[in-house]
């Protein structure tokens, strides 16, 4: 799996073609197993860096900043800026179009020349594969923005798991989805009562959009207008380069609970996990359809 956004063009029919009909002979099933497997290993590997956990005892020492930051000052105005779009319950109502769409990544560039670290012990079996993450092009022509109404998990995903897998494990990886994406206390920071389903869905749906997945139902001001800058750059080290959280990361311009914060981990790493198994699945939909 790939680090680019540009993920659409990571799977290629090719690609399913020469390993179910190669020396290999790739099964369906043993394929989709295989997306399965890698998509939920990207997302808890993500998980444990976005909330600083320490690397196993037998790993070179390469500490997680103790960096004593404090939350930026503009973090209380973010926060009731929040507030009160998430009880006033509604934001414009304006749909999708490729400006709003181009404009919710706006401010939010990964420094190309931070590499990943080189003395890891796990890239002896990583070869001589470098994959670089690259910002998605709403107007590239080598790959093509993929719309959340033609592929999506509800639709294609859960019934082709169920056909070529097995229909505990759709259920399985249905149920996951459903309840971190639904899970809340009803509260932000000290304040209860709150209703945050409006900034959990611009958490997820702006990790959509990084992947190149567009929800035309949506509109996609909503992000900008509820997520600080520091929140998305952290979900985008989350989505694209998870080795480069740093502890100062966590200070997200917003006065959240350690709770909140994981939650919103969760969500990134859970929303990251579900684009990269549907772009496998289209893919190989794509493939059947050829064949």
């Amino acid at each position: 799996l790939s680090s680019s956004s540009a993920a659409s063009d990571v799977y290629k029919r090719q690609d399913i073609e020469s390993l179910v009909e190669g020396e290999s002979k790739w099964s369906i099933p043993e394929l989709l197993h295989c997306f399965l497997i890698m998509s939920t290993y990207r997302a808890l590997s993500g998980f444990g860096w976005a909330v600083g956990l320490v690397h196993e005892i037998d790993f070179p020492k390469e500490e997680f900043s103790n960096s004593s930051e404090l939350e930026p000052e503009d973090a209380k105005i973010h926060t009731d800026s929040l507030l009160e779009k998430l009880k006033g319950g509604k934001l414009n109502d304006q749909k999708c179009n490729l400006n709003n769409f181009a404009a919710s990544e706006g401010g939010c560039k990964l420094d190309q020349s931070e590499k990943k670290p080189s003395s890891c012990i796990t890239d002896k079996y990583v070869g001589n594969y470098n994959m670089e993450h690259t910002d998605f092009d709403i107007h590239s022509k080598t790959y093509s923005i993929l719309h959340v109404e033609q592929y999506s998990w509800s639709q294609q995903g859960y019934e082709f798991t169920k056909r070529y897998f097995s229909e505990r494990m759709a259920s399985l990886f249905d149920e996951e989805i459903n309840h971190i994406y639904s899970l809340t206390y009803n509260k932000l920071g000290k304040d209860r009562g709150v209703d945050t389903r409006l900034f959990r869905r611009a958490v997820w749906v702006y990790i959509h959009r990084i992947q190149g997945f567009l929800h035309d139902d949506y509109n996609y001001d909503c992000i900008n207008e509820m997520l600080p800058i520091r929140l998305k750059m952290y979900i985008k080290k989350l989505t694209c380069k998870p080795y480069l959280i740093e502890a100062q990361d966590l200070n997200v311009g917003l006065h959240l609970s350690p709770s909140e914060k994981a939650h919103i981990a969760l969500l990134a790493s859970c929303s990251r996990k579900l684009i990269e198994t549907l772009y496998g699945i289209v893919a190989i939909l794509k493939y059947l359809k050829k064949k």
